[in-house]
């Protein structure tokens, strides 16, 4: 975790007055989105993999492992995960078109100008990758 995350969860704790766990996991956050819940509709997150040019074979494959957050409030039951610069790559720009269609799912932000975003970000985000 960056100096810049750092930062940021640091006024979200005085703000609110409550401590964040930081790097925090769930069984429902890993790299293999066929752990999920059996009563989830996982079409889309299939369809979206596919379209990235996953393989589905090499993810049943792979070792599953937890994703963590950036910050997790549990008295409020807040995920934070700060958006850097490597996230508004094409690839979230070809997610975001399909969820922005999705009238069941509710997101906590503006899908228009996180799709903005990766439209003029893109480029740079892949030449920054994942070092942020």
């Amino acid at each position: 975790m960056g100096k810049f995350e750092n930062m940021i969860i640091d006024e979200i704790e005085k703000i609110i007055n409550e401590k964040a766990i930081r790097q925090k996991t769930f069984v429902w956050l890993s790299n293999k989105h066929t752990n999920i819940n059996e009563e989830f509709n996982f079409n889309l997150i299939d369809e979206i993999f596919i379209e990235l040019g996953g393989n589905k074979e090499g993810l049943e494959e792979k070792k599953l492992s937890l994703l963590k957050v950036d910050a997790f409030f549990e008295n409020s039951n807040v995920i934070v995960e700060i958006d850097e610069i490597q996230h508004f790559t094409e690839f979230r720009l070809l997610s975001l078109n399909k969820l922005k269609h999705v009238k069941s799912i509710k997101l906590a932000y503006d899908i228009d100008e996180y799709i903005n975003l990766c439209i003029s970000k893109s480029e740079k985000a892949l030449r920054k990758g994942q070092n942020g």
